[in-house]
């Protein structure tokens, strides 16, 4: 038989995990949806890299660009999957690998001269930075980027779309590279 205090206990137990589990559910969904608004600036982001890379892209590297754009979508897919009820935070997590694989497909088929290329890399690693902040949110801690099979150190960093825009545009400044601004 439970006495009143046992009941106490086991009922203030019982309240303190759901408010944690609660808790964690609502960082998740809200980071769905800050994901959902930030994916078309990333694309916008996307677009102003392709602009650096001049009127002639290499097939190559285009290839990899369309597969870029091909990954946000499939994580805007995901992304709405799981909104509705139908799909898992798990299609989400994997949506945001697929993205990162997909930049390093990119820098594995760019060759540009060093100077562009520290240029893309800087502006890329507001991208990544910026997806692996969410991807820490909705799952296990991202796995280290890499460039041409180097690891790249990239510090998660959490920013809205403005503050992504603010952050892109700086770098664009830094890199004497106004006409990439977004």
């Amino acid at each position: 038989m439970i006495n009143r205090r046992q009941f106490a206990g086991s009922l203030t137990k019982g309240v303190l995990a759901f408010l944690v589990f609660s808790s964690s559910i609502l960082t998740g969904c809200n980071a769905v949806s800050d994901l959902e608004t930030w994916i078309p600036v990333a694309l916008t982001a996307v677009s102003q890299i392709v602009k650096l890379l001049g009127p002639v892209v290499p097939a190559p590297v285009a290839a990899a660009i369309a597969i870029i754009q091909a990954a946000f979508a499939a994580l805007l897919t995901a992304i709405q999957s799981y909104q509705k009820g139908s799909g898992v935070l798990a299609d989400i997590a994997n949506g945001i690998a697929a993205v990162e694989s997909a930049f390093s497909t990119f820098f594995a088929a760019l060759n540009v001269p060093s100077v562009l290329l520290d240029t893309i890399e800087g502006l890329a690693a507001i991208i990544i930075s910026t997806i692996q902040a969410f991807a820490g949110e909705i799952g296990p801690a991202p796995a280290t980027f890499a460039i041409n099979g180097k690891a790249v150190p990239v510090t998660p960093v959490k920013r809205s779309a403005k503050q992504f825009t603010a952050d892109w545009n700086a770098e664009c400044v830094k890199q004497s590279v106004p006409q990439a601004e977004i």
